[in-house]
């Protein structure tokens, strides 16, 4: 599947970004554009083999357009996740300062270390 171009709809007040996931699973094709005022970042899923059983990610606001180029071959398997900040917190400027962004920094050290995340 695909997605056009699109900024996600906002899940409340605290909604800040999305969360993906990429499952190992041989695809191709499926790549991930997101565009910022600054850049524009393509996330490319598909180069990882899937043979190595490692998870990919990655984390953007949900106000970035972004979309998702048509899979090509086999099923690109992916978790999205709705990012939140508590109440009583402000958004964070940028996603990497974000305290999941700095957790998911710290499980892919983790990971890293037993050959199982590949970014």
């Amino acid at each position: 599947g695909h997605f056009k171009s699109h900024v996600d709809t906002p899940r409340g007040s605290h909604h800040f970004g999305t969360l993906l996931v990429c499952l190992p699973h041989l695809h191709q094709g499926g790549q991930l554009v997101v565009n910022s005022k600054q850049r524009s970042n393509t996330v490319d899923f598909a180069k990882n083999d899937p043979s190595s059983e490692k998870v990919q990610w990655c984390a953007f606001y949900g106000n970035c357009p972004h979309e998702i180029l048509p899979v090509l071959d086999g099923a690109r398997v992916v978790l999205a996740y709705n990012l939140f900040h508590c109440q009583g917190t402000s958004k964070p400027d940028h996603i990497e300062n974000s305290p999941i962004y700095k957790s998911l920094e710290m499980l892919k050290d983790q990971m890293t270390s037993k050959n199982l995340v590949c970014f």
